[in-house]
């Protein structure tokens, strides 16, 4: 019988120094291991492997307020308009900020937002 855990059977964690000449796959692959990093290379590696197949549909599942944040002019209208994503589901904080945003007048298009400040 193996004594050996379940828990403690997985691939070691042992990472090379960065230097200079390593690849993207080779810093993604052997750097990012474990938590966020973990994370990020497991969407690295969904993107590049079945992201970028022919004829997938991509969708997008947002929470939160990215108008706000500047992400929806920044990352995801691109993202759309360079058709890596074919479909949004979004939570109401983003549909209400777009709408705020659209209900400017045309000498004021855009109903500004304004950083707000916490009492001292």
């Amino acid at each position: 019988m193996d004594s050996k855990s379940h828990f403690l059977s997985g691939a070691r964690i042992d990472p090379r120094p960065i230097t200079p000449d390593i690849t993207v796959r080779e810093l993604i692959d052997g750097t990012f291991l474990s938590y966020n990093a973990g994370r990020l290379r497991d969407a690295c590696r969904l993107f590049t492997e079945k992201m970028l197949e022919e004829d997938v549909t991509i969708g997008v599942s947002l929470t939160g307020a990215l108008t706000p944040a500047g992400l929806g002019i920044s990352a995801l209208i691109p993202l759309v308009e360079a058709g890596f994503v074919d479909w949004v589901v979004s939570t109401g904080a983003n549909l209400y900020h777009d709408t705020h945003f659209g209900l400017g007048t045309v000498a004021a298009p855009r109903q500004p937002l304004h950083l707000g400040h916490r009492a001292a």
